[in-house]
């Protein structure tokens, strides 16, 4: 019977590789933007919209680069609100290259009537690699918000609410003024009362 030999064990070694890694060009956030070669597409369901009605607007940012240091810029308006919901983020791997889709979702709430850029609204500033130059990605859509501005509605309501606030006294009136009342108003009921049965017996 023939033993079987001994696994043996080799380690082979290849040659050193000598990375280059390359500083960025000087820029505020050099050390927080992404970096390499992305594009941005804007999904949204209307363009036209009334004021204080709510929309979805989806931003997908794909390409090759780092998500963890891809964020989205939100700008604060009186003119509208912006509530962020859940991200999506996607790997893919194609012949050795990785590309991800990040997914950034909002509701976009406008207050006030008027045309708004979404470019205006969000933006993505990272370091385009095939330029060798910092570039901001925005949406390129236009949202028309048709309505009376909140403002101008709670003006032309002389009587409104808070309106009529403002002119209530707030003055407390004594007790008795009020208990004299009711009695004169009794007073009064039953007199009419008793004058409406001696008319009846009358006929």
């Amino acid at each position: 019977m023939k033993l079987r030999e001994k696994d043996e064990f080799k380690m082979f070694k290849s040659g050193g590789i000598a990375i280059q890694v390359l500083p960025l060009p000087d820029h505020p956030l050099m050390d927080s933007v992404a970096v390499g070669i992305a594009e941005l597409q804007t999904n949204i369901w209307k363009k036209v919209l009334e004021v204080n009605e709510p929309l979805k607007v989806s931003l997908k940012l794909t390409g090759k680069f780092n998500p963890a240091l891809a964020e989205m810029n939100v700008k604060e308006s009186p003119d509208f609100e912006i509530y962020p919901e859940k991200e999506d983020l996607k790997k893919e791997e194609k012949g050795g290259d990785v590309q991800f889709t990040k997914v950034f979702n909002y509701e976009f709430l406008p207050k006030n009537s008027g045309n708004i850029k979404l470019a205006d609204c969000f933006s993505l500033i990272y370091f385009n690699t095939s330029s060798k130059t910092y570039d901001t990605l925005t949406p390129k859509f236009m949202i028309y918000v048709k309505g009376e501005r909140k403002s101008e509605y709670i003006s032309s309501h002389e009587d409104g609410f808070y309106q009529l606030i403002d002119k209530s006294s707030n003055k407390l009136r004594q007790g008795e003024r009020d208990d004299l009342t009711k009695i004169l108003t009794n007073i009064i009921i039953l007199f009419m009362l008793v004058t409406t049965i001696i008319l009846i017996i009358k006929r």
